[in-house]
């Protein structure tokens, strides 16, 4: 009767796959499945061996299975968790914990680079635990992102010319600054919150990793590299705290955020600014071991939203009823 309900939530599971983001989740901690994750900075880092090849013991049959990839996941709020785990390229834990991804397949992508080709995407994803995440069906953007004036995909790639000292009138700069976002191979040097200096490679399909997770668990008095800050609206003035973690081995920065509002009370231009906090501030700013509100992120927000001649959000918030 147990292996019947295990394949009927795997059936159910599969068929709702074409309309959730998937990201690459490792397999559960065997000691504390639902446990509250840290990050973990990686000078002190031991690497964990995965668990994939064998049966985990404490996995509730019922609640939990595998997806087609052999990953593990779970039901929960009528979201499919996932077991993330990411790596930098000397195999040590960035992060891991169970989390859900909000963001469409492949994420959001920031950059059109010409022709049918995108680039940057930035990815949001969920801890379990966080409150009020459950209310966020889905972040899209549109079928044809706006590449106009008024576009997302204008300021972010502004920023980033100017963040590689590229100017327009460099057709050299430009042309090799292009081939190498399409290649996924458009290095961004910067400090992480630990103050080591790391690089990360942009391109199609690496970009920008963020996780949401409980406030509690950035503690800046306890976790190190953690800063506290508030949000530049007069309105809210809310309080955030966040990190950021270093590259993993594909080439994506990650990042953690943390609301001390649970998420549903997040207005849209806040919750867009999980989202792109991180791609923001890292692009403004080699130095990340402080972090803060940038200007940049202030114009990324407001160009993310319907502006001017463009009535649809580069950035759709979709809502749970």
């Amino acid at each position: 009767m147990k292996q019947t309900s295990l394949l009927l939530l795997l059936s159910i599971f599969l068929a709702s796959c074409a309309n959730v983001a998937t990201s690459a989740p490792a397999a559960p901690d065997s000691s504390t499945l639902d446990s509250t994750p840290t990050p973990q900075s990686t000078e002190t880092q031991t690497v964990v061996p995965t668990a994939t090849e064998m049966p985990d013991p404490n996995m509730p049959l019922g609640e939990m299975g595998k997806d087609a990839e052999g990953k593990y996941v779970k039901m929960e709020n009528g979201d499919i968790a996932r077991k993330v785990e990411y790596k930098n390229s000397a195999g040590e834990i960035l992060y891991e914990g169970w989390a859900v991804e909000k963001t469409q397949k492949g994420g959001i992508t920031l950059l059109g680079t010409g022709g049918p080709y995108r680039a940057v995407p930035v990815k949001l994803m969920i801890a379990s635990n966080v409150s009020g995440g459950e209310v966020f069906a889905s972040l899209t953007s549109p079928d044809n992102p706006d590449s106009g004036f008024d576009s997302l995909n204008s300021v972010v790639g502004t920023a980033l010319r100017a963040r590689k000292n590229i100017s327009n009138s460099d057709l050299v700069g430009l042309n090799d600054y292009i081939d190498k976002l399409r290649k996924g191979e458009l290095s961004l040097p910067f400090i992480t919150s630990f103050g080591k200096s790391v690089e990360g490679f942009l391109g199609p399909d690496t970009g920008f990793i963020t996780i949401v997770v409980p406030y509690d668990s950035l503690d800046p008095a306890t976790v190190n590299g953690v800063t506290e800050w508030l949000d530049a609206y007069p309105e809210s003035r809310s309080s955030f705290r966040s990190t950021v973690l270093g590259v993993d081995k594909d080439g994506n920065i990650v990042g953690l955020i943390a609301s001390k509002k649970p998420l549903n009370e997040l207005p849209d231009n806040i919750t867009r600014m999980l989202l792109l906090y991180h791609a923001a501030n890292i692009i403004n700013d080699e130095d990340q071991t402080h972090q803060e509100w940038s200007n940049n992120l202030s114009i990324y927000i407001l160009y993310a939203d319907a502006k001017g001649d463009k009535k649809v959000p580069d950035i759709i918030i979709t809502r749970n009823p």
